[in-house]
């Protein structure tokens, strides 16, 4: 009996340990998670200021104030601003929050009183703000358009579409102030030049030449400078003046900077003037310093067609050969290349007025020393025989040594 009583009593005195166990280690993870809690706090991302609200329905839309953040925007009359933080327009007695328009703002929009820009400033569009700069771009595309619009109009209307075109080009080089970067001089450049194309094409010289001689003070001596110094130099010899035009072209070809396209026309041109003020010397040693150069064929081709024909107008036959042979030999394996450039030296060549006018020379004088009217069937073939002739020396004459020496 007593080993039956005394069992029971033994499970439920295990169960109340069990449980009691049970609660000690609730407790102590309770505590554990405690004190890992406490030592690393949870963080709280910051909270980011609610967007303002618009007015609700029904409710007054009130004006946008960007002048708010002012201290002296919600000051009332019977609290004046301190001076010290007061804006422009409250010493003024203007609208707090309106800050006076500046001069050159005025002066843009075509109001107020203040200065005005100086001529030219808001052509380029360089100098002013984004506004200023996008105006000026619009009316250079607009000035080259007209430009355009007078190459390709009628011949009726050709003179008033260029003095239009003029008109709105000269903006933009007749300043009276120098560039302030690069990108507005080279449109200076570029619109003096074009301007000085056009002025020439209505036979205005004067306003030619002032146009010239801005685009060689804007441009570049590889770019527009050297070009615009060309074409002065031709506007002053198609207006008669010899003496300037010759002196124009001197100093562009003597100019070492001066590319070869540019100095070989130069040296052309200028032996053309030396011998119609009868220096042949002088224009021979500037066509062979042409013709022997190293610039573009078709220009030293044209070099030893004058050289060739001032030989022949001299009466030296057998120098003028010499030449002949030595262009022959020194262009003609340009000319033969399948090319495009092959071409233009090749049309070059054949474009030689001395050819014909050598075999002329070659008539007569055998005309001369047999005493008959002329041998047109010996000197029918003197062309072809004469680019079968042997190169001669740099100088075909003793003359010419002494000249090339000088």
């Amino acid at each position: 009996m007593e080993r039956a009583v005394s069992r029971p009593d033994a499970g439920s005195r295990r169960g109340r340990i069990g449980a009691r166990a049970t609660r000690l280690a609730l407790a102590a993870g309770a505590l554990l998670l405690l004190a890992w809690l406490a030592a690393h706090p949870p963080r709280v991302a910051p909270t980011r200021p609610a967007a303002p609200r618009g007015p609700a329905d029904g409710e007054p839309k009130t004006a946008h104030r960007p002048d708010a953040h002012r201290p002296d925007a919600n000051r009332s009359a019977s609290h004046p601003a301190d001076p010290r933080t007061a804006t422009p327009g409250a010493a003024t007695g203007e609208p707090a929050g309106v800050r006076p328009a500046s001069p050159r703002r005025a002066s843009v929009d075509g109001g107020g009183a203040g200065p005005r820009a100086p001529r030219g400033a808001g052509a380029g569009g360089a100098g002013g703000g984004p506004g200023e700069r996008a105006g000026g771009q619009d009316r250079w595309r607009a000035a080259r358009r007209a430009r355009i619009d007078a190459l390709r109009a009628p011949v009726e209307l050709r003179r008033e579409a260029r003095e239009r075109a003029l008109a709105a080009m000269r903006p933009f080089w007749d300043l009276r102030r120098p560039p302030v970067d690069a990108a507005e001089r080279a449109r200076a450049a570029e619109a003096a030049f074009r301007s000085g194309e056009l002025a020439a094409w209505i036979g205005q010289v004067e306003l030619a030449l002032e146009a010239y001689a801005a685009a060689a003070r804007h441009g570049t001596i590889a770019g527009y400078g050297s070009r615009a110094r060309l074409e002065r130099a031709h506007v002053l010899r198609r207006a008669g003046r010899a003496d300037e035009a010759l002196d124009a072209y001197a100093s562009l070809a003597l100019d070492e900077r001066t590319p070869p396209g540019r100095r070989d026309p130069a040296r052309t041109w200028a032996g053309r003037l030396e011998a119609a003020r009868g220096d042949l010397a002088a224009a021979r040693r500037l066509w062979r310093a042409c013709a022997e150069g190293t610039g573009d064929p078709v220009h030293r081709t044209r070099a030893w067609d004058e050289l060739v024909l001032a030989w022949v107008e001299a009466g030296d036959l057998e120098a003028a050969a010499g030449c002949l042979a030595q262009a022959y030999a020194r262009l003609a394996p340009l000319a033969d290349e399948c090319t495009g450039h092959g071409a233009r030296v090749e049309r070059a060549l054949q474009r030689m007025r001395c050819v014909a006018r050598l075999a002329e020379a070659v008539r007569e004088r055998r005309a001369r020393a047999t005493g008959s009217v002329g041998d047109a069937a010996g000197g029918a073939g003197a062309a072809e025989r004469l680019r079968d002739l042997p190169e001669c020396s740099d100088s075909p004459t003793g003359a010419d040594d002494a000249e090339s020496r000088r």
